[in-house]
C-alpha cells in the first residue's frame, strides 16, 4: 500500500510539471510581443523589454501587463523600493535586473504567470527548480528540495544582509555546511555559492573549484582567505565590497577571475597573482584604496581595467615590467601598455575594444588611442563575420557607428568575403552604399 501511494505521489507530480511545461508552450505561441509605450516612469523598447525604471518616489511598483522581459541593470540602484510585481506576461529576467536595490525585500508573481513564481517573496521559475533572485534586503532564505540550478550571476547579487540560509534535507544538488551554502556532486563539494555576510573567518574544503558570482560579497568583517588548491575560477564580484580583507592566498590552479572580483576591498594591501592565472576581467581590484602592490604574471592573456581608484598604488609588475605608476596616476599603465603595442597578442580583441574605449572616453583628443580603437573594432567585427555572428555585427554596428571609416568598411567587406559570410557582406556593402554617399548596389536587400 505504501508503495502505491508513493508511486502515485510521483506520478502526480511528473503530470504537474508536464502540465507546466504545456502550459509554457502554448502561453509562447500565444504571447507576440506587443508594441507598448514608453512613460516618464519607464522605457520599453520594441520587444515589450523594459530597458529602464525611473521612477523615484514609490516603495513599490507593479510591472505594466504585457511587458514580457526584464532588462539588466533595469532596477539598478532603486534603493526606495521595497517590493516589486511581476505581471503573467513577463517570461525573462536579465542580468542583474535587481542590482542595488538595497532595500528590496519582496518579489512577488502573479499566478498566472506561466513561466516565473515567487516563494516567500523569492524569484524562481515556475517549476521551482531555478533561483533566479533573492531580493538584496533580504537577511534569510529557504531553499526548496525541487531546485536544481541556481543563477549565480543574479540570485544573490548586493545581498549586504543575508546571514541566514537553510535548505531543504531533500535537495540533492545543494548543501550546507557550517551555515555556508554548496553546489555538490555524488563525491564531493564543488562550488561555493554564498558565505553568510556576517562571516569573521571560513576555511574553504580542498575540494572547492569554483567560487561563484557574489560568494562572498559584502561580507565586510572577512579579514583573510586562503583559496585551496584545486579552485581554477573566482566568479565576478565574489569579494566586492569586503572592506576588512586585508590578505588574499591566491593558489597555483586559479586560471580567471571575473569582473569586479576584490572590488571596494579597502584593506586589501598586496596582491600576487600566481603563474598560469590567464583572465582577469575589468574592474577586479577597482576601488582597493590600500592597495600597493600587484604583481601580474606573463601568463595572462589580457590585462583588463583592474586597478582604477587605487591611490596608494605604488608597485605595479605586469608580464615581467615594473610599470611606473607615478607616470599615469589615473589609467593604468597596463592599458598604455596596449596602445603602445606591448603584449597585444596576449589580449582578447572584444576585450582589448572595452579598455581602448573607455581610454578613448578619458582622451577624446588623443591620436594614438583613436587609432587603437578603431584598429580593435575592426578585428571584432571579423572575428564575428567569421563565426557568421550576423545578430552580433548589427548590435556594434549599431553602438559604435562613429569608428566606421570609409578605409575600415572595405577591410571588413573583403573579410567578409574571404569567410564566405554572405549575409554580413551584404549587411557592410548596403551600410558602406548607405552611410558613405556612394550609388546603392543593384542586388542591395
Amino acid at each position: 500500500m505504501i508503495g502505491f501511494f508513493a508511486n502515485l505521489l510521483a506520478r502526480t507530480a511528473e503530470l504537474a510539471v508536464s502540465q507546466v511545461q504545456s502550459q509554457q508552450q502554448q502561453t509562447q505561441r500565444k504571447i507576440p510581443a506587443v508594441k507598448m509605450e514608453s512613460t516618464d516612469e519607464y522605457r520599453i523598447d520594441d520587444t515589450a523589454t523594459l530597458g529602464r525604471y525611473w521612477g523615484k518616489d514609490s516603495e513599490t511598483f507593479s510591472i505594466p501587463e504585457g511587458i514580457q522581459k526584464l532588462g539588466s541593470f533595469s532596477f539598478d540602484g532603486h534603493k526606495e523600493l521595497t517590493e516589486i510585481e511581476i505581471p503573467s506576461t513577463v517570461q525573462e529576467i536579465g542580468y542583474r535586473t535587481f542590482y542595488n536595490c538595497s532595500n528590496l525585500t519582496k518579489i512577488k508573481v502573479s499566478p498566472f504567470n506561466p513561466y516565473l513564481c515567487d516563494i516567500d517573496g523569492i524569484l524562481y521559475d515556475k517549476l521551482r527548480q531555478t533561483l533566479i533572485c533573492c531580493p538584496p534586503a533580504r537577511t534569510s532564505i529557504h531553499i526548496p528540495a525541487s531546485v536544481t540550478n541556481i543563477k549565480y550571476e543574479n540570485a544573490f547579487a548586493t545581498c549586504h544582509n543575508l546571514i541566514d540560509i537553510s535548505i531543504d534535507r531533500g535537495n540533492k544538488k545543494y548543501t550546507l555546511v557550517d551555515g555556508v551554502l554548496y553546489e555538490r556532486n555524488a563525491l564531493s563539494l564543488t562550488k561555493l555559492v554564498r558565505c553568510p555576510a556576517d562571516r569573521i573567518a571560513l576555511h574553504i574544503p580542498d575540494s572547492i573549484t569554483e567560487i561563484c558570482y557574489h560568494a562572498f560579497e559584502d561580507c565586510k568583517n572577512l579579514m583573510e582567505i586562503d583559496i585551496p588548491s584545486n579552485v581554477t575560477t573566482i566568479g565576478g564580484y565574489a569579494f566586492k565590497n569586503c572592506h576588512s580583507l586585508e590578505r588574499v592566498k591566491f593558489p597555483k590552479s586559479l586560471n580567471a577571475i571575473g569582473d569586479s572580483g576584490f572590488r571596494i576591498c579597502k584593506s586589501l594591501k598586496e596582491v600576487i597573482l600566481p603563474h598560469g592565472t590567464e583572465t582577469i576581467i575589468a574592474g577586479t581590484f577597482n576601488e582597493c584604496s590600500s592597495l600597493e602592490k600587484i604583481v601580474i604574471p606573463d601568463t595572462v592573456k589580457f590585462v583588463g581595467y583592474i586597478v582604477s581608484s587605487c591611490p596608494n598604488l605604488k608597485t605595479m609588475i605586469c608580464h615581467g615590467v615594473n610599470v611606473p605608476m607615478q607616470d599615469n596616476p589615473s589609467p593604468s599603465g597596463c592599458l598604455y601598455m596596449i596602445v603602445n603595442k606591448k603584449y597585444e597578442e596576449k589580449i582578447h580583441s572584444e576585450i582589448k575594444y572595452d579598455i581602448l574605449y573607455q581610454l578613448h572616453q578619458m582622451h577624446p583628443n588623443d591620436v594614438k588611442i583613436e587609432h587603437a580603437v578603431k584598429s580593435a573594432f575592426v578585428e571584432i567585427i571579423k572575428e564575428l563575420t567569421t563565426a557568421q555572428n550576423m545578430d552580433l555585427v548589427e548590435k556594434y554596428f549599431g553602438s559604435f557607428s562613429h569608428l566606421v571609416t570609409l578605409e575600415n568598411i572595405d577591410e571588413m567587406i573583403f573579410h567578409a568575403i574571404d569567410s564566405q559570410a554572405y549575409e554580413i557582406q551584404v549587411f557592410l556593402t548596403n551600410y558602406k552604399y548607405e552611410h558613405f554617399d556612394f550609388q546603392a548596389p543593384e542586388w542591395k536587400l
